[in-house]
């Protein structure tokens, strides 16, 4: 449903005046050292650097988005579409992230009827920034290894739409990969790679 509704979401924000955005966490506050931690006397920036340290101890489980447009030839009156996003993080390859909970952040979610089955079985996969780096590095290294099942099942699905694809494919032409867990950016796979076929990673199996 997300690939379906994705090119929707992605005019919405484009024509929006402005957009909110409402993260929920499987944590917040860590226990860090003293010096790491929160203090009424701390400066914003001070306050921000260790809410940002702390949270990345935890995981993002849900998002909540909200596109605000504005209504032609009325003052201060706008359109609201909201949407709200279970997200899991992503395991492929070499990538199988480990995070934690809080009790108290459980308790939050719980008061207001949050769906674990849908983050747990639903969520839709993602990686950050650094871990989308250490995935290329990866495959530019060849040293790309099959950790899963699942993983075996998603290549082959990836592996019949690109031969199918090749088919009928001009050199030059580009397709995003389906079913895989890998953003865009580095899930494009070029008709020039048929025909160097010793540049492409090699897949194992461990």
């Amino acid at each position: 449903e997300f690939e379906q509704s994705l090119p929707l979401l992605q005019e919405l924000v484009a024509g929006a005046d402005f957009v909110g955005l409402d993260i929920e966490f499987t944590g917040l506050r860590s226990n860090l050292s003293r010096p790491q931690q929160i203090s009424l006397f701390d400066l914003p920036s001070e306050w921000y650097l260790k809410t940002r340290q702390s949270v990345q101890q935890f995981t993002i489980c849900q998002i909540g988005l909200s596109m605000f447009s504005s209504i032609e030839g009325e003052s201060n009156k706008y359109v609201a579409h909201s949407c709200n996003f279970f997200l899991f993080p992503t395991t492929f390859g070499i990538l199988d992230s480990e995070f934690s909970f809080q009790a108290s952040s459980v308790q939050f979610l719980n008061q207001y009827g949050f769906d674990y089955n849908k983050f747990l079985k639903n969520g839709i996969p993602y990686m950050n920034e650094e871990q989308e780096k250490k995935i290329k590095h990866s495959i530019l290294r060849g040293n790309w290894r099959v950790r899963s099942s699942l993983d075996k099942d998603q290549i082959k699905v990836v592996i019949d739409k690109v031969t199918q694809w090749l088919d009928l494919a001009e050199e030059g032409d580009q397709m995003t990969l389906p079913g895989i867990a890998v953003p865009n950016r580095v899930n494009i796979i070029s008709r020039k790679l048929q025909k160097q076929p010793h540049e492409c990673p090699q897949l194992k199996s461990i």
